[in-house]
């Protein structure tokens, strides 16, 4: 179980000792994401992210990567659409010097104009390497054209000409606008003493300014588009989907269930249809993203140009199938066995363990106990999978990405007989 505790500035703590476990892991959780960016600033807390490892105001970069490396497990980072995370997965008589190194990181990073010019060309680069990467591209344009309008709609990585306009004024006042208090979980989980955790976090956090809880970002209005970027390529990659329910929707337990009915292992319909049966692709699988404000899930599917036509008219009938009939209880068995063992495998990891906490924490203002999650999904009945499919599945909500080579015979509006 694990123990909450918030600081006067309003920085919350949350550990969750392993006695079995022979790894620590800590992150410092801060709720600055490209969903709450303005167009202009498009990339910056990415970059925030990038630039903390350059220096900060008690450490030169070569300093950073040496601590880094004497810690003798990783330290890492990672920005997404409703946060950023500063992360180190160490052995346990190293757990402090990783939280010490962490919140410098976080808390006093040094924007440093020529360290920013450097760093501009890596990131520019990183989005260049993403554009060359259609498996992963064509997820980003699914995303753009479910979310179209609204902030979640903006990729992470930002834009190559909104990250070479940046300056270390707006990075210093993006910075002060969000890492604050208010905006900040600091998790521990393993392998941890949960009371020297509290007061090295204490000590370490109280100066942070306390803030005010970010402003909920508004839910996006429906939207329904084709994104389509052409390249030559023996491969089409594909991908279908459309808005769901936000994290904090119970629905969105019935909505894995339909996932993994759908499209989640070897005998989901999806697989069994385009893969054993015809072969038409050889990798497709569906999948959700879950923010505080809204969902979304997706179907992708690899396959030759020439077969476009006649994939996307499978899927579409599985779709239709999953709308209209319950599945059966050893379909619906199957599935909650699946979305049950994922979520508990999940947890065996330490890291895992704290970067659960301290998301949920950050975006929910609470844990689910596993014991409660667990209890949700047998809870979950065929016609409930059915109500979610016949919501969430009519191909009037359904938008489309590809990247590859777009056949001749077969039109961007062709997609729409989905219906």
């Amino acid at each position: 179980m694990a123990e909450i505790r918030i600081l006067s500035n309003g920085v919350t703590l949350v550990a969750e000792r392993d006695p079995h476990s022979l790894s620590a892991a800590y992150g410092v959780f801060i709720r600055a994401g490209s969903c709450l960016e303005h167009p202009e600033q498009h990339g910056i807390s990415h970059l925030i992210e990038h630039m903390a490892f350059k220096a900060t105001k008690g450490l030169s970069g070569q300093q950073i990567a040496r601590a880094i490396d004497d810690l003798g497990g990783d330290l890492n980072a990672y920005t997404s659409k409703e946060f950023t995370v500063f992360y180190s997965r160490v052995l346990p008589h190293r757990g402090q010097a990783a939280l010490r190194l962490l919140a410098d990181l976080a808390l006093q990073p040094r924007f440093d104009a020529q360290d920013l010019n450097r760093e501009r060309q890596v990131v520019v680069e990183e989005i260049r390497l993403l554009e060359d990467a259609p498996d992963e591209l064509v997820h980003d344009l699914l995303e753009g054209a479910v979310f179209r309008g609204h902030a979640l709609s903006s990729p992470v990585l930002g834009r190559a000409e909104n990250v070479q306009a940046f300056e270390p004024s707006d990075m210093v006042d993006f910075y002060r606008a969000h890492y604050h208090g208010a905006n900040t979980v600091v998790s521990a989980a393993g392998a941890i003493d949960e009371r020297q955790f509290f007061d090295q976090a204490e000590l370490l956090f109280s100066a942070m300014p306390p803030g005010q809880p970010a402003t909920p970002v508004a839910a996006p209005a429906p939207s329904r588009g084709v994104e389509i970027r052409e390249r030559p390529s023996g491969e089409l990659h594909v991908t279908i989907g459309g808005q769901a329910a936000p994290l904090s929707d119970p629905s969105v337990y019935a909505m894995q269930l339909l996932l993994a009915i759908m499209g989640g292992g070897p005998s989901s319909r999806l697989f069994q249809r385009l893969r054993e049966e015809t072969g038409i692709s050889y990798s497709v699988y569906s999948y959700d993203a879950l923010y505080s404000v809204a969902g979304m899930f997706g179907v992708y599917l690899d396959l030759p140009p020439e077969s476009l036509r006649q994939a996307i008219t499978m899927v579409g009938e599985v779709l239709t199938s999953l709308r209209l009939r319950p599945a059966d209880p050893e379909e619906l068995h199957r599935a909650k066995e699946q979305v049950s063992a994922s979520f508990i495998l999940g947890l065996e990891t330490t890291y895992n363990r704290m970067e659960r906490n301290g998301a949920t924490l950050l975006l929910l203002g609470r844990i689910p106990t596993v014991e409660e999650v667990l209890a949700k999904i047998r809870e979950v009945s065929a016609e409930q999978v059915q109500a979610v499919a016949e919501l969430l599945l009519k191909p009037e909500r359904l938008s489309m990405a590809a990247v590859g080579p777009w056949p001749e015979e077969v039109t961007v509006e062709d997609w729409t007989f989905l219906s």
